[in-house]
């Protein structure tokens, strides 16, 4: 039995009026004809800035056309939404933007926001915050962008490994990406979000400890499990026996010794759990889906593992040490619990946020 291949999944009435100038339109488009959108964009966005600003306006579009073409291409090889008004509007967006700022980082933040619209073209709810976020990104100084990255990084990535020490590695190897000693020690990156619309605020709220957070979204790790030649052990080796499942697939508990636990994050993971059946003919070993029994005696199993003793306390405990025995899940712990008040990304804050993760991770998950 396989689990999926990944390392981690995801746990106005006002208006503006837009002057945009002559929109062509063309089908069929070529990357030298889409470099040449992104030059004639670049044209109409310049002449918003003064003539002794041209020369470092320029070269920031210019480097931000770079990276953005190549990304657009892996996608859409035949760069279809360069003949999209909408698009060319959101480009014109984003190179004013790119003009604006002074991190380098921002030009591959906004081509993913770029790459975003393009994925997501008739959800009007996601292009509204998508074009959002392309308008505020370089309002953001260093300090809040590092801090909403890690945020949404820590409260949406988790491990799909059943087996614990196996999934914690990959949230500390995660979180490594990021320069922890250089989070914010003070609340003034929340005023900066909220005020952009970034972030929300609830004063009256408080966030919950992430290693009470961490618990909630991953039970499978923090369970009592099976105590072992248990009168509920015995009758979890039949309900697997009887659902054809090798009974193999009960694992020793890392964080409770003589108990045993299916290696599962939560119960929602058995939807993504296959059997592996070679094939000669391919010469592989396909994936079978799990049937509906199958899952049905893996859900009873777990649920067995989910039954509160007075042991739940001790399994937590040395989850805890495990998590402080990772500098890097040690340093986001210790950050996360010094936020003071109930935070929560609004959808631009979220889109710009997994943005800047996955620029810095490729290996995370793509945006929905």
């Amino acid at each position: 039995m396989t689990e999926n291949n990944k390392q981690v999944q995801k746990a106005g009435d006002n208006s503006q009026q837009i002057q945009a100038g002559t929109i062509n339109i063309y089908q069929g488009i070529t990357e030298q004809r889409a470099r040449e959108i992104c030059f004639e964009m670049a044209k109409k966005a310049l002449e918003e800035c003064a003539t002794e600003a041209d020369e470092t306006a320029n070269r920031r579009i210019n480097e931000f056309a770079g990276i953005l073409v190549p990304r657009i291409q892996k996608i859409e090889a035949d760069f279809n939404s360069f003949s999209d008004p909408a698009f060319q509007i959101l480009l014109k967006k984003a190179q004013l933007t790119a003009a604006c700022t002074e991190r380098n980082d921002d030009y591959k933040i906004l081509s993913e926001l770029l790459v975003h619209r393009v994925k997501n073209k008739s959800n009007i709810k996601k292009k509204a915050s998508i074009t959002r976020a392309v308008e505020i990104l370089d309002q953001i100084d260093d300090d809040s962008l590092l801090a909403l990255t890690v945020f949404l990084t820590m409260s949406t990535f988790i491990p799909i490994s059943g087996t614990i020490s196996k999934g914690l590695k990959v949230i500390s190897d995660i979180y490594e990406n990021f320069d922890l000693d250089l989070l914010p020690k003070d609340d003034a990156w929340l005023d900066n979000l909220s005020i952009l619309g970034a972030l929300t605020i609830n004063n009256f709220g408080k966030l919950p400890k992430f290693k009470d957070y961490l618990s909630s979204v991953l039970p499978g790790y923090v369970c009592v499990g099976i105590k072992k030649d248990s009168d509920d052990y015995k009758k979890a080796i039949e309900i697997l026996k009887e659902a054809k499942i090798n009974i193999k697939f009960l694992i020793d508990h890392e964080l409770l010794e003589g108990y045993v636990r299916l290696p599962l994050v939560n119960k929602e993971a058995i939807n993504d759990l296959s059997y592996p059946v070679p094939c000669e003919s391919l010469e592989k070993t396909l994936n079978i889906p799990l049937n509906d029994q199958n899952k049905k005696a893996l859900e009873q199993v777990f649920d067995m593992g989910l039954k509160k003793s007075q042991d739940v306390s001790s399994v937590k405990a040395r989850f805890v040490e495990m998590l402080n025995s990772y500098p890097s899940i040690r340093k986001a712990m210790e950050w996360w619990d010094s936020i003071e008040t109930a935070i929560l990304p609004t959808s631009v804050g979220m889109v710009i946020g997994h943005t800047n993760a996955k620029s810095i991770d490729p290996s995370l998950p793509d945006l929905d």
